[in-house]
C-alpha cells in the first residue's frame, strides 16, 4: 500500500490482505476470495491509502478495505468499461495519479480516465502476437511487448505517443522484462536488459553529458521514451547467462530502481541442493542507482531458481518496492522447499 502499512498476496489464485508492520503468522489479516476478488483482477492504489481497483462486472470499482478486518469492504463505481480486461500483465498498466488505466478490449488497447470517468483513448494493438502492454507513469505513452518474431527473427517493443502520436513507433528490437519510471530529470522511462546489442547501438543515443561506452548484452538500462536516450545503470554480466529479471521502480523516489536475478537451472530438486555455485548477482535482490554510477547494492540472496529444471513460482523473486523504496517485498524458498514471504528495510 501507499502508506507502507500493508501488503498483498496472490495465493491460490486469490487476494490476501497482510500488515506489513508485523511478522509471520500475526502478519495476516484478511482472504478475498470471501468478496470473490481473486489476484489478476486487482490493481492497489498509488495514491490513495486503503484503497484498491477491481472490475467488477463492466465496471472499474474503487475499493476501500480501511475497515477490514473486522468490517465491510466498501465498493464503488467508476466508469463502465463494457468487456475490456487487464492489459498489464507484467507491467504497469495504471499512472502513478491513479487517473489513467489501460485495458484490452479485443485488439483494441483502450485507456480510461478514472477522474472524468470517460475513455480517454483507443487504437488497434500492433503485435501480431501481443505478450502484455504497459502505460508510462504519466500516461503519455502506450507500450507493447510483442511475442511474435519480426522478419529480423527478433521480438519487437513499440510505443504510442498518446497525447500527439498518430501510429506505433518500432521501439525496441528486443524483448526482455521491463519496467517504466521516470528519471531524476522528470522524463519518462523505460528499464530494459540488453539482448541484443547490435540494436542498442544503432537504434539509441546516451544521456547528454553522459562519457559511456558502447552498450552491451546483459546492460540494464534506462531509456527516455521521448527521444530513445538511454544510460547504462549496471554491467550484470557478472551473473553470466541467467535466467530471467524482474523489476520494480519505486514511483515516488527516482534515485534507483529494485532487480531479482534468477538461477540457471543446475538441475537441483531441492532447496538445499541449490544453495551452491552461485555467481554474483544470481538469485540475488540488487539496488540500482539512476545516476550512471553502477554501484549496485546487493540487498539479499533469494536462491531463486529452477527446480530439476523445471520453472515454478520460486523461480521469481517478483520483488515489489515500496513507492517511497523504503521497504521491498519478496517471496523466496530460503529456508524450506516451499515459498515463504520476506521483507527487507532498504538502507
Amino acid at each position: 500500500s501507499n502508506d507502507n502499512k500493508y501488503f498483498f498476496v496472490g495465493r491460490d489464485g486469490w487476494l490476501q490482505l497482510y500488515d506489513a508492520t508485523v511478522n509471520d503468522a500475526g502478519a495476516w489479516l484478511y482472504d478475498f476470495q470471501k468478496d470473490s476478488i481473486n489476484t489478476e483482477n486487482v490493481r492497489i492504489s498509488k495514491k490513495s491509502p486503503n484503497q484498491f481497483l477491481r472490475k467488477n462486472g463492466n465496471n472499474l470499482q474503487w475499493c476501500n478495505y480501511a475497515n477490514l478486518p473486522g468490517g465491510a469492504l466498501n465498493c464503488n463505481n467508476i466508469v463502465n468499461v463494457g468487456n475490456s480486461d487487464w492489459a498489464g500483465g507484467d507491467g504497469n498498466d495504471i499512472t502513478d495519479n491513479d487517473q489513467y488505466i489501460l485495458m484490452n478490449q479485443g485488439n483494441l488497447l483502450v485507456v480510461y480516465d478514472l477522474i472524468n470517468k470517460n475513455q480517454k483513448w483507443s487504437v488497434t494493438q500492433p503485435c501480431g502476437i501481443l505478450d502484455y502492454a504497459t502505460l508510462s507513469s504519466l500516461g503519455n505513452y502506450a507500450i507493447a511487448y510483442c511475442d511474435n518474431q519480426e522478419p529480423d527473427s527478433r521480438k519487437h517493443v513499440y510505443i504510442y505517443n498518446i497525447n500527439h502520436g498518430v501510429s506505433w513507433q518500432d521501439f525496441l528490437p528486443w524483448k526482455t522484462h521491463a519496467e517504466i519510471g521516470i528519471d531524476s530529470q522528470g522524463d519518462e522511462v523505460l528499464f530494459t536488459i540488453i539482448n541484443n546489442s547490435a540494436g542498442a547501438n544503432s537504434g539509441l543515443d546516451s544521456y547528454p553529458g553522459d562519457q559511456q561506452r558502447a552498450f552491451a548484452d546483459d546492460d540494464l538500462i534506462m531509456i527516455k521514451l521521448k527521444n530513445k536516450q538511454a544510460r547504462i545503470l549496471a554491467d550484470l554480466d557478472p551473473a553470466g547467462s541467467y535466467l530471467n529479471a524482474t523489476m520494480s521502480a519505486p514511483f515516488n523516489n527516482k534515485n534507483f530502481i529494485v532487480l531479482s536475478l534468477q538461477k540457471v537451472s543446475s538441475g537441483a530438486n531441492t532447496a538445499s541442493q541449490m544453495k551452491s555455485g552461485w555467481l554474483p548477482y544470481e538469485g540475488e535482490i540488487i539496488k540500482v542507482p539512476l545516476d550512471g554510477s553502477g554501484k549496485i547494492e546487493r540487498l539479499a540472496h533469494t536462491y531463486s531458481s529452477t527446480l530439476g529444471g523445471a520453472v515454478t513460482l520460486r523461480a521469481q523473486a517478483d520483488p515489489a518496492v515500496s513507492g517511497d523504496g523504503a521497504l521491498v517485498i519478496f517471496r523466496a524458498a530460503i529456508n524450506a522447499d516451499r515459498d515463504d514471504i520476506f521483507k527487507i528495510y532498504v538502507p
